[in-house]
């Protein structure tokens, strides 16, 4: 059984932030744009009754994670800009980033990849990002780079796909 329902009231709970995000073709709602796609496509199956197990699970698993994802986002956007879309914004890339690298890390555990060097190189790296955002330092396209060489650094053997881009396959796969 889905929930549906608590997506939808989700989704209206949100409805501002997500818009914002969406008119102004933000790379953070691009990052969750193929999980909504899909997730929308699940809600018209639901409401036609063409709904099968497998997509069940899938909209288990996007629900899942777009909540805690979007959660990290609102976190970020009411604690650290207080609620001030436009500096928000000026860090979208780093939030972005921020939420790649905790997708990572859980894709990892999940497959009982994420010893513990692992665990602690992406927290450390994850800290980095957030101290970033926090203190508002200005943000320049070497603290990027940095954080790019900080995750090669830890020699993540076969990266696993990551939910973001399982969604993107999904959304290939049913044609969306």
């Amino acid at each position: 059984m889905i929930y549906i329902e608590d997506y939808k009231g989700y989704k209206e709970a949100n409805k501002e932030l997500i818009e914002k995000l969406k008119e102004r073709n933000s790379i953070i709602f691009d990052h969750f744009n193929d999980v909504l796609t899909v997730l929308g496509y699940i809600e018209m199956m639901k409401d036609t009754n063409n709904l099968d197990e497998d997509l069940e699970i899938i909209f288990d698993s996007g629900f899942a994670y777009f909540f805690s994802q979007f959660e990290m986002v609102k976190l970020m956007y009411d604690k650290y800009f207080n609620k001030k879309f436009s500096e928000f914004v000026e860090y979208e890339v780093l939030v972005n980033y921020y939420l790649y690298l905790e997708d990572l890390k859980d894709t990892l555990k999940e497959e009982n990849r994420l010893n513990r060097k692992l665990k602690e190189g992406l927290e450390n790296i994850l800290f980095k990002i957030e101290n970033i955002i926090s203190s508002k330092t200005p943000y320049e396209d070497s603290m990027l780079e940095d954080l790019n060489n900080d995750v090669e650094n830890l020699s993540i053997s076969n990266p696993p796909l990551t939910t973001q881009e399982v969604f993107g396959m999904i959304l290939e796969e049913l044609g969306l």
